[in-house]
C-alpha cells in the first residue's frame, strides 16, 4: 500500500506510536463504528483510530468496511484520512458510494478530494457521473469544479458530456480548458470503442460466411 501524504503531519500532530501492533486492528475498527461525538476528545480519537489503520493492516476487509462507513458521514472529523485510505486501496466499486456522499460535504475541500479520488479511480459508473455532473451544477469553489472536469475526464463516459459542455462556458479558464481536454478524451474513448465494435462485426460477419 503506498505512502499517504499526511502521514508525518498526523504522526506529529497526534503523537502516535509507530510500532502499532496488527491485534488492535479491532480495537481501532470498533473506534470508528460508534455513534459520532463532536466532543474534542472524541474528535481527535477518530482521527487517531483512522490514521492508525494505515500503519497496521488498513486493506483487511473489516477496515475497508470501517473505512467506506465513515465516508458515508459528511460531518465525520476522519472522513479525510478514512478518503487518503480508500484512495490508497485503488479502484473499488464499493467505495463509489461512500464518494459520491463526501461530494455533498460542507467543507470544499472533502468534496473536492471525492471528485479527485473517483477520477482517479477511472470507474465507468453512472451513479459517479450523475453525482459529479450535479454537483458542478450547484459548486462555487473553482477548485472543486476543476477537479469534477477533470475527473469526468478520467472516467471516460459520454453521459458527463452535458456537464462539461456547459463547463466551457465556465467563469474561469482553467476549468474552459479542463472542460476542452476533458471532452477530447471522451470522444478519442468512444472512437476506439466504435472501432472494437466494428472489428467485432466484422470478425463475426467474416466467420459466418467462411463457415457458410
Amino acid at each position: 500500500m503506498k505512502r499517504l501524504n499526511f502521514s508525518k503531519r498526523a504522526a506529529s500532530k497526534f503523537r502516535l506510536n509507530p510500532e502499532i501492533q496488527a491485534s488492535q486492528l479491532p480495537l481501532l475498527i470498533e473506534i470508528l463504528r460508534r455513534p459520532l461525538n463532536k466532543d474534542r476528545r472524541d474528535v481527535q480519537t477518530r482521527i487517531r483510530a483512522a490514521y492508525a489503520l494505515h500503519v497496521v493492516n488498513a486493506a483487511a476487509m473489516p477496515a475497508k468496511a470501517a473505512l467506506m462507513n465513515i465516508l458515508k458521514h459528511t460531518e465525520d472529523p476522519a472522513c479525510p484520512v478514512a478518503a487518503e485510505l480508500v484512495d490508497s486501496f485503488g479502484p473499488t466499486v464499493d467505495a463509489i458510494p461512500g464518494l459520491i456522499h463526501q461530494l455533498q460535504a460542507e467543507s470544499y475541500l472533502a468534496r473536492e478530494r471525492a471528485a479527485i479520488i473517483l477520477g482517479r479511480f477511472r470507474v465507468n459508473s453512472e451513479s459517479a457521473v450523475r453525482a459529479l455532473s450535479s454537483t458542478f451544477e450547484k459548486e462555487i469553489f473553482r477548485t472543486v469544479r476543476y477537479s469534477i472536469v477533470v475527473a469526468l475526464g478520467d472516467i471516460g463516459s459520454a453521459h458527463g458530456l452535458p456537464v462539461l459542455n456547459k463547463a466551457l462556458k465556465d467563469d474561469y479558464e482553467s476549468v474552459r480548458v479542463a472542460a476542452k481536454d476533458a471532452i477530447a478524451m471522451i470522444q478519442a474513448a468512444q472512437k476506439v470503442k466504435l472501432r472494437k465494435c466494428c472489428r467485432k462485426i466484422q470478425s463475426a460477419s467474416e466467420y459466418n460466411r467462411v463457415g457458410g
